[in-house]
């Protein structure tokens, strides 16, 4: 075991993940047959790019999502020139002063 948790389901669930990565790797590598090999390093960062971006992409039309984090994803997702396009959300709200309904007056 190469790192004690508590939460082994987790383990479990990485393990299965990085395996399936490591195996996707070498059928990857055997089937396109090119000159030069694939590293592992920059192809699990292709793979993980690649599952994380339509939920990246899906996150960023949420309406209550932070403007930073938004931007963030975007600075990722590299749409930088997105980020500048899309106007400002400002969190303020419209209130009205309204006289009320009846007046409260002390009775004498």
């Amino acid at each position: 075991c190469s790192r004690k948790t508590k939460r082994w389901h987790l383990y479990l669930f990485y393990g299965i993940l990085n395996m399936a990565g490591i195996n996707s790797w070498m059928i990857y590598n055997s089937v396109t047959q090119l000159d030069k090999l694939v590293s592992k390093k920059h192809y699990m960062l292709a793979l993980y790019k690649q599952l994380v971006t339509p939920w990246l992409e899906q996150r960023t039309q949420l309406v209550t999502l932070h403007c930073p984090l938004r931007a963030l994803i975007l600075q990722h997702l590299s749409k930088e020139e997105e980020v500048r396009q899309r106007p400002p959300v400002h969190n303020t709200i419209n209130v009205q002063i309204v006289k009320p309904f009846f007046r409260i007056t002390k009775e004498k």
